[in-house]
């Protein structure tokens, strides 16, 4: 399970964080436990948004290998984090690399319909 990882200014315990969560993700995606992988993204986005913490937010997307995650649980980080896609400048090239990823998969019809309003 290859996860992808970026030097930036994010500090090694936000990393480190970010790698647990993201393991935590792809496990539960893997065994078929998208609602539960689902709500645990949609809380920590939640929580550090509450808090404005943009930063981790922003590399924890920034590191998302979008190849390792169903097309569903893919379309929850981006439905997270829409409302703060402005705070988030990693966010435009994580949808970049979600509509390329999803061109391989749909046909261009149901790839424009799936990212609709998401960008």
């Amino acid at each position: 399970m290859p996860i992808i990882v970026y030097e930036n200014d994010t500090p090694s315990d936000d990393i480190a964080d970010i790698l647990a969560l993201l393991t935590i993700l792809r496990t539960l995606d893997i065994q078929g436990h998208v609602d539960l992988a689902l709500d645990t993204l949609y809380d920590e986005f939640d929580t550090r948004l509450s808090t404005q913490d943009c930063a981790y937010c922003d590399a924890l997307l920034a590191r998302v290998n979008v190849e390792d995650f169903s097309p569903t649980l893919t379309l929850g980080f981006l439905t997270i984090s829409v409302a703060a896609r402005e705070s988030l400048p990693a966010r435009a090239a994580f949808y970049d690399r979600v509509a390329a990823h999803f061109a391989t998969l749909f046909d261009g019809e149901r790839c424009t319909r799936l990212l609709q309003g998401l960008g």
